[in-house]
């Protein structure tokens, strides 16, 4: 079983930090609400810091998920 609650943690410290990879995983943990409240601003705004390192999956998932919301 996964601790969402404890990945969060280190999810986000890495991600202040300024891992581009920990930044786009901490976006999608807020926006799916995983170890966090659900919160689709605070999640694009994590994403977005991530794209500017223009990896694939970030960019992509930034597109898709604003087409949803």
């Amino acid at each position: 079983k996964c601790d969402h609650e404890k990945a969060y943690v280190l999810i986000r410290k890495a991600a202040i930090r300024g891992n581009a990879e920990a930044e786009y995983y901490l976006g999608l943990c807020i926006f799916y609400g995983r170890g966090t409240d659900a919160n689709t601003s605070k999640a694009f705004e994590w994403i977005e810091k991530a794209k500017a390192f223009e990896t694939f999956a970030n960019s992509f998932t930034l597109k898709a998920l604003k087409k949803i919301f």
